[in-house]
């Protein structure tokens, strides 16, 4: 893919799943809803499989529509509606150098047939379409044109693992006693959450903002 012309969507959705325990919905504790506590993973991933491209700017818009209303139920059990205070929906799209963009939708509670872990790239020579949700028989899959005939690829031999958390655990325990660089740099933390802090505030200002992640 050419991702220098790319067009990405990256989406973590769930249709009813507020954590009611700890300070997920507690804004002056946690910073932020779904986009901080989701969202964050799923633009990660499709960040890295983008070759973490620079951002510059983002557009976007939080909601509180349905978090503090007690008619809608929560998979999760029930929560003091009273106490939540963080965006219940977040969208946004982030422009990178060299003209990339990511369409990010991140919620805690969106109606929608089924909870959605999933990042989408549209690239200049091929696509592809990857889904982390679980239970997908073809969890990746490419689309590309070969002598104006559309191709449809499915990956056959893709690594299973027991669990994707154990694994990066494993990673990090490695990289420390083998002396490797870390195989998640402090750098792309730093990325995530200069991209959030534009979104939020673009949400305040109604414009696009620019995005600080110079160290």
């Amino acid at each position: 893919m050419q991702w220098e012309t790319s067009i990405t969507r990256a989406q973590a959705l769930r249709r009813r799943g507020v954590p009611g325990w700890g300070v997920f919905i507690d804004k002056e504790q946690q910073g932020g809803g779904p986009l901080i506590d989701i969202g964050v993973h799923i633009l990660d991933f499709t960040l890295f499989l983008m070759g973490y491209p620079k951002p510059v700017s983002v557009s976007g818009k939080t909601y509180q529509a349905m978090g503090r209303n007690p008619k809608y139920w929560n998979a999760w059990g029930d929560y003091d509606r009273d106490k939540f205070t963080v965006e219940d929906f977040a969208v946004g799209l982030i422009r990178f150098e060299g003209g990339a963009t990511v369409s990010l939708e991140s919620s805690f509670m969106a109606n929608l047939e089924k909870e959605t872990w999933t990042s989408q790239l549209f690239g200049d020579e091929s696509g592809a379409f990857i889904d982390l949700s679980g239970g997908n028989a073809k969890p990746v899959s490419i689309y590309t044109e070969r002598d104006k005939q559309l191709f449809d690829m499915t990956p056959a031999n893709i690594p299973q693992v027991k669990s994707m958390h154990t694994e990066e655990v494993v990673a990090f325990v490695d990289a420390i006693l083998e002396g490797k660089p870390s195989p998640v740099p402090g750098e792309q933390g730093m990325i995530l959450n200069a991209v959030f802090d534009a979104l939020y505030k673009s949400s305040i200002s109604g414009k696009e903002e620019p995005v600080d992640a110079e160290a």
